[in-house]
This record gives structure tokens, sequence and C-alpha cells, in this order.
């Protein structure tokens, strides 16, 4: 059985007071609260192990919460961002959201609004992190083919039948039929259905070239 990776809410704002409110609603909505007291070294940083959530003021003295949503994005830290604040330009929200916001909750707001947002961004990252492994270990699984057996994966991935992949590159039916079964077999699928199903999402070009150049 996989390991379930905890999640955490990071706060990041100025305000003690508002630090101490965030962290004890939270914590007894049942969720895990990391207090981030220093935004700038925060997103010079942060590292999220697992399924997480950013809770950030939008004005800060030392730095804007744009400029912490911009420092993550550069290091490329896409954990999803809450934005949080009392007063905000729509200039401010707008650009917020562009750079891939999760929500943007304005001062005061109520607890309900907050927990609800929460978990939606909890449940949105923990789904880009499956993702993310998931196209991970396609990828090293991929790399162990010879270049032979990735042509025939990329052709069987794309539909085209053992026939077809025959004529295409110049192959008897019976080495087709040899490199599909190891492809399937090093691929760690059942079947073809399977190996179509473990590429979806999956940018079949660029992969390509990353193993061309590799």
């Amino acid at each position: 059985m996989a390991d379930v990776l905890p999640t955490q809410v990071y706060v990041v704002d100025d305000d003690p007071s508002i630090q101490r409110a965030l962290k004890r609603a939270l914590e007894t909505a049942g969720f895990a609260v990391e207090i981030a007291d220093d935004a700038l070294t925060f997103a010079r940083t942060m590292q999220p192990a697992g399924p997480a959530v950013i809770l950030l003021d939008m004005r800060m003295p030392a730095i804007t919460g744009l400029e912490v949503q911009r420092t993550l994005l550069a290091r490329n830290v896409h954990t999803p961002i809450l934005f949080i604040s009392g007063q905000s330009e729509s200039v401010e929200i707008v650009e917020a959201f562009r750079n891939g916001a999760s929500n943007f909750l304005l001062k005061p707001f109520k607890l309900e609004e907050l927990t609800d947002a929460v978990d939606k961004a909890i449940e949105l990252d923990a789904g880009r992190l499956a993702a993310s492994r998931h196209f991970t270990d396609v990828r090293a699984h991929f790399a162990v083919l010879t270049p032979k057996e990735q042509e025939i994966c990329l052709y069987l991935v794309r539909g085209y039948g053992n026939k077809e992949i025959g004529e295409l590159n110049g192959s008897a039916a019976a080495t087709v039929k040899l490199h599909r079964r190891r492809v399937l077999a090093k691929m760690n699928v059942g079947g073809l259905p399977q190996l179509i199903e473990a590429f979806h999402g999956i940018d079949l070009v660029e992969l390509q070239n990353q193993q061309s150049a590799s």
C-alpha cells in the first residue's frame, strides 16, 4: 500500500494576531498548520513534502503576496496559493489568478469559506502530485526501453497495429510482436489498453525528444 503523504497549510502573514487566529481555526478544523514568519525566506526556501496549500497575505512590509507568488513560480514550486487580503486592487487580483492562484478571500471572511477553499486547494494539489509521480514513473520505465522498443512503444500508444508498425519501420511481423511483448513487460502493464492509459496526458513528442537528447 502506498504511503499517504501528510497535508500541510502554510500561513504567510505578517500580523501575529492573524497568524494565531488562522492557526487556531484551521487546526480546530483538522488541518496541520505551519506559520511562516518571514515571507521572503519562505518564498526562497519553501519545499512542500506532500499535498499543501499556502494562505498568503497580499500586503506585507518586506514583500508583497504577488512577489512571493512570482518567486515560488520561478523556483518551479506550484503549491496552490490561497490569497487573503483586507484590501486589494483589482489588478492585483487579476494577476494573482493569472499566475495560478487557487482562490482569493477578502477579509473578513467566514470560517466555512476558508475551510472549503483550503479543502479544494489541497485536493487539487494532491491530484497534481499524483500525476507528477505517475509521469515520472512512466518516463523512468520508458527510459529502460531500447531505442527500437521506444519506437514500437510510441507507435502502439498512438494506435498503430502490429502490421502497420512493421510497414512503417520495415520490421517483420514476428519482430514487432517480440518487441511488443518486451515493451509491455518493461513498462509494467498488463496489456495494450493499460499501456495507452499509462501515457494519457504525456506529450509523446516531448518525451521522444527528451530521450533522443539524452
